[in-house]
């Protein structure tokens, strides 16, 4: 979680007394990583036919910060929250990425369809598919249904999901 500073200073300091070698931060992104790895493992042992997936921050990384990331200017998951979406899809450790796309397509620092069409580069060749969170409870009806739309268009589209609940009538 976003603030968390030194929560887990004794556990870190056991892994690096232990001849760990990650940064701080590395390490973080790690074990989230293996929380997500044994979480799909467990799943698919239980029910395989059960599709688990993850719903990051819209931004993976900024093109600014990352040659890999998209051509946004936000808070970046992997810098902030430790949380590597990525390495999740190269890894085959999800069945659907649910990316929080909250933002218009005017919006200038992290576009709506710039931000789908990075996303859906990264599944081209993967069986995963894009799952977008769309921002109910924030934009406008009319913004919503262009989103829609707009998603059936890409490749790796698998469906949306509604945030919030009680936005939806």
């Amino acid at each position: 979680p976003e603030g968390i500073d030194d929560e887990e200073s004794a556990t870190y300091s056991g892994y690096v007394s232990a001849g760990g070698t990650d940064s701080l931060k590395d390490w973080r992104r790690e074990n989230v990583n293996e929380l997500i790895r044994r979480t799909y493992a467990a799943v698919k042992q239980l029910r395989p036919d059960c599709l688990f997936g993850v719903s990051p921050r819209g931004i993976w990384r900024n093109s600014s910060t990352d040659k890999n990331g998209s051509a946004t200017s936000g808070s970046q998951a992997y810098d902030d929250v430790y949380c590597d979406a990525l390495a999740w899809i190269n890894e085959g450790c999800v069945d659907y990425i649910s990316p929080q796309i909250y933002w218009s397509f005017e919006n200038t620092a992290a576009p709506f369809r710039v931000l789908c069409d990075w996303w859906n580069e990264q599944l081209k060749g993967k069986d995963i598919s894009l799952v977008v969170s769309l921002a109910a409870y924030y934009l406008p009806e009319s913004e919503i249904e262009a989103q829609k739309s707009y998603l059936g268009t890409l490749t790796s589209y698998g469906g949306f999901a509604l945030y919030s609940y009680s936005s939806v009538s």
